[in-house]
């Protein structure tokens, strides 16, 4: 749950940086398309690219090697922390209190959604059907009418088509269904649901609809062609028919303002700088890549390497800077052809990570105790990706040694690391640290 915390946090950093380039960059644009394929790309990508790793490659520390030295392979890992609350009242691990409210209110939003879906599927069935050369409308007394739906638009009964109006709002609601936008809106409420959290998915899909009626106006009315005073006053009686009074105030108030600045824009979308607007997500998702994608073999906690030496008969150290040894059994991590991975193919430093992190308790008598410390397990994943010779290399305490070595021994058997087609071993160092909190 810790994971899927940082995976979550990460999303809402990615989609903070797309959502704050669209909103200065492209928000006033009149390249509807491309601002709608920003969006989506922006909400794909802000999900997709914390799900990446992608290692960037350092160079060895060590090179050449010695007779009479053998180079076991030690991957220390980013140590795990066991935190405990030190109360009289039962111990519940705040962690999955968040994960229980968070799975509520997604689940409560997804049903929500479910039944407007019904409810749009009863009002089709009770309405009275009107069949156009282009679509069929489904005529309805009920409020916030005509919408589109797919290709089905639900239309105000009272509303007759004879008029100029009618006409008009009809034209822009065969746009929205020739143009697809209820597939974008449907995908985006998912979105919205499973990540309610996130404020600036909801920022992402109220833009993805002001692009809609930008792009639906385009389509029906034709910017720059006619009288623009006409077209707007035609927008205005489309969504307040009864309301022109009211002019001023809503002309100020609402998203309307929008369309119809926009409507006045000159339309240029052929210059070099709207070519580079448009460009924009480009190094947005280089940056938002390296930031939570990226990371590097040498530097990172996770997949550091370190290179120690073994004495054997010839007990003498060299003091030169390049050390010559002879690989015999194990391979260095930097040299190895194919590393130890876990049997669904997640590399091995992160499954140990995943695995422990589901796996491992605090024991309660320690917890009684107020024991804590800091333990360090060794094991060796052999030939056949077995995991062997697990033992404590610091110790903190015997109750907290034994739940870290239980939990070592307990890890599934792996893929051995390879070299020249032939399997050897890799040994790992673990770090895990039982700290209680008040």
């Amino acid at each position: 749950m810790i994971s899927f915390m940082i995976y979550l946090f990460k999303v809402i950093v990615c989609s903070a940086l797309f959502a704050g380039c669209y909103w200065f960059v492209l928000r006033n644009g009149r390249f509807f398309q491309w601002n709608r394929f920003y969006i989506l790309a922006s909400v794909a990508l802000s999900i997709i690219i914390p799900m990446l790793n992608i290692p960037i490659l350092a160079s060895p520390d060590v090179t050449a090697s010695a007779t009479g030295y053998s180079v076991p392979v030690v991957i220390e890992l980013a140590e795990i922390t066991i935190s405990s609350f030190t109360s009289g009242l039962p111990f519940i691990q705040w962690i999955w209190v968040f994960a229980a409210i968070y799975l509520s209110v997604a689940s409560y939003l997804l049903a929500k959604g479910l039944i407007a879906f019904y409810r749009m599927l009863r009002i089709k069935r009770n309405s009275k059907q009107l069949v156009t050369p282009e679509t069929v409308l489904y005529c309805t007394d009920e409020a916030n009418t005509p919408y589109t739906f797919f290709h089905t638009i639900f239309w105000k009964e009272d509303i007759s088509l004879d008029s100029d109006i009618a006409r008009g709002m009809l034209r822009h609601e065969l746009a929205h269904v020739r143009l697809g936008h209820s597939l974008d809106k449907t995908l985006m409420q998912v979105v919205c649901c499973l990540f309610w959290i996130n404020p600036f998915f909801l920022l992402l899909r109220r833009e993805l609809e002001m692009t809609h009626e930008f792009a639906a106006d385009s389509e029906s009315f034709g910017y720059g062609e006619g009288n623009t005073a006409e077209l707007s006053t035609l927008i205005l009686s489309a969504l307040y028919p009864n309301k022109n009074h009211y002019f001023i105030s809503y002309f100020f108030q609402s998203s309307i303002k929008r369309r119809i600045t926009m409507i006045t824009k000159n339309k240029n979308n052929k210059s070099l700088m709207n070519m580079l607007r448009k460009m924009s997500i480009i190094p947005v998702a280089l940056v938002a890549m390296y930031l939570f994608a990226c990371s590097n073999k040498e530097q990172s906690k996770e997949n550091r390497v370190n290179v120690i030496l073994t004495e054997s008969d010839n007990r003498e150290q060299t003091k030169e800077s390049h050390v010559n040894v002879s690989f015999t059994e194990p391979i260095p991590a930097e040299l190895v052809e194919v590393k130890p991975e876990f049997t669904n193919g997640t590399p091995a430093e992160e499954g140990l990570l995943r695995f422990l992190n589901s796996n491992i308790r605090y024991p309660v008598e320690a917890q009684e105790k107020g024991i804590q410390g800091r333990v360090v397990t060794s094991f060796i994943v052999d030939e056949n990706g077995a995991v062997t010779n697990a033992s404590v290399v610091e110790s903190a305490d015997p109750l907290l040694d034994a739940e870290a070595l239980r939990v070592v021994n307990s890890l599934p058997k792996l893929k051995p690391g390879k070299q020249d087609g032939k399997a050897v071993k890799v040994m790992f160092t673990l770090p895990v640290v039982f700290r209680l909190m008040n």
